[in-house]
C-alpha cells in the first residue's frame, strides 16, 4: 500500500486527521446508540465499548511520550497520541456497518 503524502503543513494534516477521527467516532456512537435503542446490542459489544477506551488512551499516552522523547514538535506529539485512538474509531466504524 502506498504511503500517504501530507500537505506539507503539519497543522493542517493534524486538523484533517482529527476531523476524520471525529466523523468515525460520531458514526460509531450513532450505530451503537441505535443498537441500544433497539435492544439489539450484544453483551460483547457493550463490554467492548467500555473496555476499549482505557487501552486506547494508554497507547496514546505511550506514543505521545515516545514522540516527545524523540524530540517531536507539538504537532508531531499530538499526531502520535491521536493515531491509536483514530485507528480504533475507524475500525469500530467499519466493523459496525
Amino acid at each position: 500500500m502506498a504511503r500517504r503524502v501530507g500537505s506539507g503543513w503539519p497543522m493542517l494534516d493534524l486538523m484533517l486527521a482529527t476531523q476524520k477521527m471525529w466523523l468515525d467516532s460520531a458514526d460509531t456512537i450513532l450505530k451503537r446508540s441505535m443498537m441500544m435503542a433497539a435492544g439489539s446490542m450484544s453483551q460483547a459489544e457493550a463490554m467492548r465499548m467500555v473496555a476499549e477506551k482505557p487501552l486506547a488512551m494508554a497507547e496514546a499516552s505511550m506514543r505521545a511520550s515516545m514522540a516527545a522523547a524523540r524530540g517531536a514538535d507539538a504537532t508531531g506529539i499530538a499526531r502520535a497520541a491521536m493515531r491509536p485512538v483514530a485507528s480504533k474509531a475507524r475500525a469500530n466504524s467499519r466493523r459496525l456497518k
